[in-house]
């Protein structure tokens, strides 16, 4: 069962090529973020977990189409497994999922010290103030409602992996905390 909300973003996605609206003299999300911070996150590996097999389509063809690498699991069993063979950039999670839920395995991945600077980002049509704030208490970095608008994801991504590759610099690890 596919729900609505990913549904109405293939419609959408399918229509003249142009997911985003005609933009009303201000800067959308792609006029700020820098040329530096595309080619710094270009290349970068992204894991997105989703039961939905057209959810996980429709993330990874928007990434890819940006220039990451995207690897998908359909179960956050799944991806727990994969996270003990490799370690992705940042992961996108949805948040109902059958068996454990984008919340336990967030909770699962901050348990491994490994992968306490791994972003996290849950992307659910379920986005009620109460389950984002769940997301942040378990470790989540960021809450994005589906449907989500394209460049607003790839926006997202790429602020999160370019948080993340500063926080990594030499000069910044001695001094954190």
């Amino acid at each position: 069962r596919e729900d609505g909300a990913v549904q109405a973003l293939a419609t959408r996605l399918a229509g003249d090529g142009d997911p985003l609206p005609a933009s009303s003299g201000g800067a959308g999300p792609e006029d700020l973020i820098s040329t530096k911070t595309v080619e710094a996150t270009m290349g970068s590996t992204i894991l997105v977990v989703d039961d939905s097999a057209l959810g996980r389509r429709l993330v990874s063809l928007r990434l890819e189409s940006e220039g990451f690498r995207v690897v998908t699991c359909n179960s956050a069993e799944d991806a727990l497994a994969l996270l003990s063979e490799m370690r992705p950039d940042l992961v996108i999670s949805d948040v109902r999922m059958g068996g454990l839920d984008g919340f336990e395995l967030c909770a699962q991945i901050r348990q491994r010290e490994e992968l306490q600077l791994l972003p996290i980002v849950f992307l659910s049509a379920s986005c009620s103030a109460e389950e984002r704030s769940r997301g942040m208490e378990v470790g989540g970095d960021d809450f994005i409602r589906k449907p989500f608008e394209p460049a607003d994801l790839v926006t997202r991504v790429r602020a999160h992996l370019e948080r993340v590759a500063v926080l990594r610099r030499p000069a910044n690890r001695a001094a954190a905390p």
